[in-house]
């Protein structure tokens, strides 16, 4: 598979790698050739291992950034719990803070196979288990959402 995270495929690549400086060693003529090929693949090597360890430090940062970002917003990862009425739709986090929306605030709705997906206005989306709500109100809660979101 042709994947940066395959082992086999990285020593392929050194292994083609070293098997062409060999074969450009081999090949020049005199000392003074190799020599100076020698450095042109040096230079070359530290390049690579320059990009390398660049590449390794920005994914460091980045893993950095996004650990700092998701402890400060972990309330967000957390459980919710949804709360349905006729006036609108009621959402409370483990914090014991809520959000309450009117239906007029809701663009539409659409039923996926596993779950729902209420679409806001003026843009994002909220999405759901179908698991979540009890079988015997999964026919009310589809008819509460038809009569006051239109179907998308």
């Amino acid at each position: 598979m042709l994947s940066l995270k395959n082992p086999r495929l990285w020593r392929y690549i050194i292994i083609c790698v070293l098997s062409n400086l060999l074969a450009c060693l081999l090949w020049s003529k005199d000392f003074s050739t190799s020599y100076k090929m020698v450095q042109i693949i040096g230079i070359a090597v530290a390049l690579i291992i320059g990009i390398v360890m660049f590449v390794f430090a920005l994914r460091i940062l980045l893993t950095i950034v996004l650990w700092l970002t998701l402890k400060r917003f972990k309330g967000l990862f957390l459980p919710q719990k949804f709360s349905f009425n006729q006036k609108g739709m009621r959402i409370e986090n483990a914090f014991g803070g809520s959000v309450t929306r009117d239906w007029s605030g809701f663009l539409g709705w659409k039923r996926l196979k596993n779950g729902y997906l209420l679409r806001l206005l003026p843009a994002g989306v909220i999405s759901f288990k179908r698991s979540d709500i009890p079988e015997d109100k999964v026919i009310a809660f589809e008819e509460l959402l038809t009569s006051n979101i239109t179907k998308s």
